[in-house]
């Protein structure tokens, strides 16, 4: 008989980011860059895969309890994260981005007068508040984009794939990459979980050198981005 192989259990945001995330684990809606990716990694590491979505404020409590090994969900590495998790390499370069309405086309937030919206408890939150303005803060992704298109909001600050992809499915939305504001995407880890971070880099390595994350990043993210999002160097 066999050895029981273990589960991997990985949590995701229960607002889907798209297009790393579309849907929630169970739904057959679920799909995306990330979706696809944690499986092929789950693969190469011998493990069987499990989703369980959560809001971005609560994974990271989660996967500190142990209810979760890892969070794969759009998580930019930031020191503060550091400070009480572990990171795989990177496996997307990417930038803060500030979508507006067509009529009203937003290139920097220095001097704007309107409301701002934010993810919470993101590195978009982060840098409204340190550019002096105080966002609305939304846990749901949908819901910030039809707030942007109502009107109710001047501006949405948030990562490129994400902002990209509702503003290609949007109606009139504009997208304005912000200088200086690049950052990386990692799985995160527990403090705890070294062996399981060198799994995953070599399993991360090994899908860029055989071909397997070119076939991942032009499904989902190429067309979208034109390339503006790439694997981190």
């Amino acid at each position: 008989m066999s050895a029981q192989v273990s589960v991997l259990r990985v949590g995701v945001d229960a607002a889907p980011p798209p297009p790393l995330c579309h849907g929630l684990p169970g739904n057959p809606d679920f799909r995306g860059f990330e979706v696809d990716l944690m499986q092929v990694l789950a693969q190469r590491l011998g493990r069987a895969l499990t989703f369980q979505a959560s809001r971005w404020t609560e994974l990271l409590d989660r996967l500190a309890a142990g209810d979760l090994e890892l969070i794969c969900t759009a998580a930019t590495i930031t020191s503060e994260r550091q400070a009480r998790f572990l990171f795989s390499e990177p496996y997307l370069r990417t930038t803060l981005a500030l979508i507006s309405r067509g009529d009203a086309h937003v290139h920097s937030l220095a001097g704007f007068g309107g409301v701002v919206g934010a993810r919470a408890g993101t590195p978009a939150e982060a840098y409204a508040v340190e550019s002096g303005l105080e966002p609305v803060r939304f846990h749901s992704n949908g819901e910030i984009y039809r707030e942007l298109e109502r009107g109710a909001l001047g501006v949405v600050v948030d990562d490129l794939p994400i902002g990209a992809w509702f503003a290609a499915h949007g109606q009139r939305l504009q997208v304005a990459t912000v200088k200086g504001t690049d950052g990386r995407y990692g799985v995160v880890m527990r403090r705890d979980a070294a062996e399981l971070k060198t799994a995953v880099d070599i399993a991360l390595r090994a899908l860029l050198a055989d071909g397997t994350y070119t076939q991942l990043y032009d499904k989902w993210l190429r067309p979208l981005l034109e390339d503006l999002c790439d694997i981190a160097a």
